[in-house]
């Protein structure tokens, strides 16, 4: 946390972009707290643990992560991410992205940060045709992302 820290000591203001899992995370720690004024989730759930249930070799890859290979441990880690409860708290701008032919994450469950987000300021874009984490639109994505951060942390202060 002290490089976090030092980092929002030097700018008026502070985002978080997460892709797969880490748009679980970036929208968790927006929800924890009040340091981010913008979040971005792509390809992020709110039930993450959907993805072990349709694809038990990523809970290896949970448990890897966790020092582990004890896949009951990844199962339990993915269970604790659910954002359900969390995400009211979630009360920056956000940005949630989502590729149609994701086969990681449903598309009703990253439609869950968006609608459960107690922020006023939430949008959702789905790429029909994308997969996962829209690789294959990642310029377009990139641009998109850009100038939503760009506007929402531009306000009261702006980018010092």
């Amino acid at each position: 946390m002290t490089g976090i820290s030092r980092t929002r000591w030097r700018f008026a203001r502070a985002g978080i972009w997460g892709n797969s899992l880490g748009g679980t995370l970036a929208a968790l720690a927006a929800a924890t707290g009040t340091f981010f004024d913008a979040v971005c989730a792509n390809s992020g759930s709110a039930q993450p643990s959907e993805a072990g249930e349709r694809f038990p070799r990523f809970l290896d890859k949970i448990a890897a992560m966790m020092g582990t290979a004890d896949r009951a441990r990844g199962t339990d880690m993915l269970a604790r991410l659910d954002l359900s409860e969390r995400l009211p708290d979630l009360s920056c701008p956000l940005l949630v992205l989502h590729g149609g032919n994701d086969t990681l994450f449903s598309q009703q469950n990253v439609r869950k940060i968006h609608d459960l987000a107690g922020s006023r300021d939430r949008t959702m874009l789905v790429w029909d045709d994308g997969e996962h984490c829209l690789y294959s639109y990642a310029a377009e994505r990139n641009a998109i992302v850009a100038g939503w951060f760009r506007t929402r942390l531009e306000r009261e202060g702006g980018l010092q």
